[in-house]
């Protein structure tokens, strides 16, 4: 039986001086079938030029921190992802990406895998 995974995603801009953001960011994905535990959050298209700022927060209500491109973290089953939040700057203009995972995301490794 297939799960179906539901989202929320909600785009912010700030704009300086009205001109227009061009930071074209649709979405937040997520990967976690490396078999290791981790799960990794990117977006597309990835930009080295801009930086990131990420906040993962997990069931339990703590929150991950990360300023690197594709953020990676050790996701136990037991304390999933609820929500993925990013903050995409290019310079000019910052974008704020949120996701809310529905199921909670977690790593693939033993017996975690739901």
């Amino acid at each position: 039986m297939k799960k179906l995974l539901s989202f929320v995603i909600i785009l912010t801009g700030i704009f300086t001086f009205g001109q227009q953001c061009n930071i074209v960011t649709p979405q937040i994905y997520e990967a976690n079938q490396l078999g290791d535990g981790n799960v990794v959050f990117y977006t597309l298209p990835l930009n080295t030029n801009y930086s990131y700022k990420w906040e993962i927060t997990l069931e339990n209500g703590m929150v991950l921190s990360s300023v690197e491109p594709r953020a990676i973290y050790y996701i136990s089953c037991d304390n999933r992802v609820a929500k993925a939040k990013v903050e995409v700057d290019n310079g000019s203009c910052k974008q704020t990406i949120e996701r809310i995972f529905q199921p909670k995301v977690c790593g693939t490794a033993g017996s975690g895998i739901n």
